[in-house]
């Protein structure tokens, strides 16, 4: 076999192009790697990133949620604390309408008894009164009584030493425990104008004139 300069050389320049391209490949490949490692990164920094904004717009919506239930949480306690200071008014209010009530109810009752107690209070005293008068009036009568009978005694006594002494009718001191009685006349002591005692015959005719006594 020959041995050809023509062959060599384009086996040379063959091996050369054939170099070249493998290079030239390689570039390109290094170049699309390189792409691709930058698109990559690219995109690992967009997922990042979003990662990013996602992690800060849940963060954001959580101090927002988290600040609406803050919210909710104190306009509920002062929504609260507020119905629970109504209430409290409320129930003060009742109570003060109560105490005041039952102060007017007490004063009321209180009222009513001592105005029962002065009407019995002046009940009595008007029935101490009219007790006192009866009292009066009867000690009145009863000195009246008395002075009218004191008067009648000495009325009867004044007869009864005027008659003595006029010597009439004696026999009306038949019935007196009288001293004056035995200084009657001898010329008085017959029936029926004497003191002397009558006879069993003259029966129950000088009964009456026997048995006076004084009333008084």
């Amino acid at each position: 076999m020959r041995f050809r300069p023509d062959e060599l050389r384009f086996a040379v320049l063959r091996l050369a192009v054939l170099r070249f391209a493998v290079l030239r490949l390689a570039v390109a490949r290094l170049a699309v790697l390189r792409f691709a490692v930058l698109r990559l990164a690219v995109a690992r920094l967009a997922v990042l990133r979003f990662a990013v904004v996602r992690f800060l717009a849940v963060l954001r919506f959580a101090v927002a949620r988290f600040a609406v239930v803050r919210f909710a949480v104190a306009r509920l306690a002062v929504v609260r604390f507020l119905a629970v200071l109504r209430f409290a008014v409320a129930r003060l209010a009742v109570v003060r309408f109560a105490v005041a009530r039952f102060a007017v109810a007490r004063f009321l009752a209180v009222l009513r008894f001592a105005v029962a107690r002065l009407a019995v209070v002046r009940f009595a005293v008007a029935r101490f009164a009219v007790a006192r008068f009866a009292v009066v009036r009867l000690a009145v009568a009863r000195f009246a009584v008395l002075r009218f009978a004191g008067l009648r005694f000495a009325v009867l006594r004044f007869a009864a030493d005027f008659f003595e002494l006029r010597g009439g009718m004696p026999h009306l001191l038949g019935g007196l425990n009288y001293p004056a009685a035995s200084a009657v006349p001898s010329s008085m002591r017959y029936a029926p104008d004497g003191i002397a005692r009558a006879n069993v015959r003259d029966g129950p005719r000088l009964i009456k004139y026997r048995t006076f006594t004084l009333q008084l």
